[in-house]
């Protein structure tokens, strides 16, 4: 499981909410990854080193999140990306871009956890 942490202001509440909210997030059936990712692409305030390979999913995560707020753009330019998910045959990945930060879930692809997991954002 990776678990990238961020400290969203000084205050301590703030920061008090952000874990428990992701520790929701994370504790959901299925979830194999948390992901927070700022907008130059990179994980803030991280707690543990990033191996290569995550590395890699951030940078292309990122990338994808820039082209799909793009296509929306175009589609309409006075709309806004708000929410993206997009599946393999094995996993899914969520995907809720905000202005200052990108929070990622990768969860694993079944029948039962898709459906425990569909609002995940919305309960949070």
């Amino acid at each position: 499981m990776q678990y990238y942490a961020i400290i969203i202001s000084s205050a301590q509440k703030k920061m008090t909410d952000a874990e428990e909210i992701m520790k929701r997030i994370v504790d959901h059936k299925g979830v194999t990854q948390l992901m927070v990712i700022n907008q130059n692409g990179h994980p803030p305030n991280m707690t543990f080193e990033i191996n290569e390979a995550s590395e890699s999913q951030v940078k292309h995560i990122h990338e994808f999140a820039i082209a799909a707020r793009r296509v929306v753009g175009d589609m309409d330019p006075t709309d806004n990306l708000v929410f993206l998910r997009t599946s393999s045959d094995n996993f899914e990945i969520l995907i809720s871009p905000d202005e200052e930060f990108t929070v990622v879930v990768v969860q694993e692809k079944m029948e039962k956890t898709t459906k425990i997991n569909e609002n995940i954002f919305q309960q949070c």
